[in-house]
C-alpha cells in the first residue's frame, strides 16, 4: 500500500478525529502533515510562492488560507520527492474514504494504468457530463482522463514526475491550488486521471466550515479593463485545455473524447 498523508492544521482536533475514524474503518494507515497556518506565515514564506492576483475572480488577492494550503501541498510534495516512494496519496482533513479506496492504493494497480502524473480519488460532480475518456474499469468504478477536471484537492495520488511538475508549476501562485492545477489547467501537459464515482468524498459538516479562508473580501471593483482581462483569461484557458490534453495524451486522445452519462462507465 502506498503512503498516505493527510494535511491538517495542528489544532483541528475534530477534523483529525473524524479522518482517523474514516481511514480506520477501511484499515488504511496514514500520517498527518501539520499544515502551514496562514495566520502565522512569515513574509518570506509568502514571498516563496510569489502569489499574484487571481484574474478569473476580478483580480482578487489570494487569502492567507489559500496561500498556506498551497505551501502545505508544496512541502508535502517536496518531502515525497526527496524519498524513495513512487506514489503518494495526499488528502485534506475533511476527506471521508469509501471501502473501495484500498484498491487504488495498490502500487500494482497504479502501474497498470496509463502513465499518469495525478490520479484524483475525489472529483467535481459538475464536470461529470463534460468530455472525457475512460482508460480503465474496475467493477462499478472507472478511471477517466477528463479534458478539463473541476475543483477540489480533497484526495489525489501523485507520481514522482507529477509531484515535480506540480512543485515547479505552483510558483508564481496565481490561483487557489485546486484551480491552478485542475480547473484552470495551470500546468500544461499534466497527465490527470480521476476515479468515478469518487472513492473519497468531503465530510458534509467540515466542508461547510472550511479551515481554508476562501472569502472574496479583497476583490477589485468592476472595470472595463478587468472585464477584458477576464475574458482573455477564459479564452486562454480554453486554448490551454486543448494544448495540455494533446501534450499529455497525444492528439489521438482528443479524437476519442466522449460525453459520458455520469451514471454509466463506458
Amino acid at each position: 500500500m502506498i503512503p498516505v498523508i493527510v494535511i491538517s492544521l495542528l489544532g483541528s482536533t475534530d477534523r483529525r478525529r473524524a479522518v482517523e475514524q474514516s481511514f480506520g474503518r477501511v484499515g488504511v494507515p496514514f500520517s498527518f502533515f501539520d499544515a502551514v497556518d496562514g495566520k502565522t506565515m512569515s513574509p518570506a514564506d509568502i514571498t516563496e510562492l510569489a502569489p499574484c492576483p487571481y484574474v478569473d475572480q476580478r483580480d482578487r488577492i489570494l487569502t492567507a488560507g489559500e496561500i498556506a494550503l498551497a505551501a502545505s501541498f508544496r512541502r508535502v510534495l517536496q518531502r515525497f520527492c526527496a524519498g524513495p516512494d513512487p506514489f503518494i496519496l495526499v488528502a485534506e482533513d475533511d476527506a471521508v474514504v469509501s471501502l473501495e479506496i484500498p484498491r487504488y492504493l495498490d502500487p500494482g494497480l497504479l502501474r497498470s494504468l496509463p502513465n499518469f502524473d495525478v490520479l484524483r480519488l475525489a472529483n467535481d460532480p459538475k464536470r461529470d457530463h463534460k468530455p472525457t475518456r475512460v482508460v480503465a474499469v474496475h467493477g462499478r468504478h472507472a478511471v477517466h482522463a477528463p479534458l478539463r477536471p473541476g475543483l477540489f484537492t480533497l484526495a489525489q495520488i501523485f507520481t514522482r514526475d507529477g509531484a515535480q511538475k506540480v512543485i515547479a508549476g505552483m510558483v508564481p501562485l496565481w490561483a487557489p491550488i485546486d484551480n491552478l492545477i485542475y480547473r484552470d489547467i495551470g500546468i500544461v501537459g499534466l497527465r490527470i486521471l480521476e476515479v468515478r464515482p469518487a472513492v473519497v468524498l468531503p465530510h458534509d459538516q467540515h466542508s461547510k466550515q472550511s479551515t481554508v479562508d476562501r472569502r472574496f473580501d479583497r476583490v477589485a471593483p468592476r472595470s472595463r479593463l478587468l472585464f477584458v482581462r477576464r475574458r482573455w483569461f477564459i479564452v486562454a484557458r480554453r486554448l490551454r485545455t486543448v494544448w495540455s490534453y494533446s501534450r499529455a495524451w497525444g492528439l489521438g486522445a482528443l479524437i476519442r473524447l466522449r460525453t459520458i452519462n455520469p451514471g454509466g462507465l463506458r
